[in-house]
């Protein structure tokens, strides 16, 4: 009863702030009840900076206290006839939806909104991992082993030759690829090799070890030497991918053989892993910042 003598007078402190703050940071504060954590930064971050620190300890305090919050709103707000009221599954969700709907609502968003294709991709990925039955150990090390940081750089340590070969063969594309289109600036670069000497960035290196996300030096091109100026910078752009997809190919095969005739499998599983990350985080970024693939020289 005694929530629902303050609940009208919260609602009347709400509206009464969002009518003395603008229009933008109502929005910003409002943001915080109706999406989680990193929405309300990324929308304070774009309307109204000045209130970021405060709506990030507002909205993160919010989530941790729900467990405390959500129990006396739901007494107040429903009778117990309802709270007694069981939801049953109207249907079994199959095997093929469960895989398929990661999948779908990744293509679906991501071209819908393309900025989310990180977190969404990552998310989806989780899923994908869990629901297809065949992917075990990934699944476990995605839901408990990066929690722990001696486990994190164990397998980034162990993933780190599939992210060295899978990163230089994918600079390597472009650089190949533009060089046979008659572009002479990644070869007079010293970038139409292998050695990841070439292609490494050193803070970009050190970002992917220590933060899970990181970078390659782009291969600069200039398109003033492509016949076809748009169908070659398509064909160099997905040159990298294709590299990669060429070296995951190689490496299942690899891992396949030896996880069959090799008891301890931990470092081709590794491998295989650090491969398969690096073409999530290359395809991503060929999908959403092209730029960064090779430098223009128009």
């Amino acid at each position: 009863m005694k929530l629902k003598k303050i609940l009208p007078v919260i609602v009347l402190a709400a509206l009464l702030i969002f009518a003395l703050l603008p229009g933008e940071q109502t929005t910003d504060v409002g943001i915080i009840g109706g999406a989680d954590g990193p929405t309300a930064i990324l929308t304070s971050s774009k309307l109204a900076v000045e209130l970021l620190p405060a709506i990030a300890i507002a909205a993160y305090s919010y989530m941790a206290l729900i467990p405390m919050i959500q129990p006396p709103l739901m007494k107040a707000l429903t009778t117990k006839e309802m709270r007694k009221v069981k939801m049953t599954q109207l249907r079994t969700v199959s095997k093929t939806e469960k895989i398929i709907f990661p999948i779908a609502v990744t293509i679906f968003v991501v071209l819908l909104i393309p900025d989310t294709a990180p977190l969404l991709g990552m998310l989806m990925l989780g899923n994908l991992f869990r629901e297809c039955g065949v992917t075990e150990r990934l699944s476990d090390i995605a839901q408990n082993g990066l929690t722990n940081p001696k486990t994190y750089f164990l397998n980034m340590l162990i993933a780190l030759p599939g992210i060295v070969i899978g990163l230089s063969f994918h600079e390597f594309g472009h650089a190949f690829v533009s060089d046979r289109l008659g572009d002479p600036t990644p070869r007079a670069q010293g970038r139409v090799t292998l050695n990841p000497l070439a292609h490494f960035d050193p803070i970009g290196f050190l970002a992917l070890m220590f933060c899970g996300f990181g970078w390659g030096i782009p291969v600069e091109v200039n398109s003033r030497y492509y016949k076809h100026p748009r169908r070659d910078e398509l064909l160099v752009s997905l040159a990298g991918v294709v590299m990669n997809l060429i070296v995951a190919i190689v490496f299942s095969f690899i891992v396949h053989f030896v996880y069959i005739n090799v008891p301890y499998a931990k470092l081709s599983d590794g491998t295989l892993m650090g491969t398969l990350f690096n073409i999530l985080l290359q395809v991503l970024d060929d999908m959403l910042h092209p730029e960064l693939l090779f430098l223009h020289h128009k």
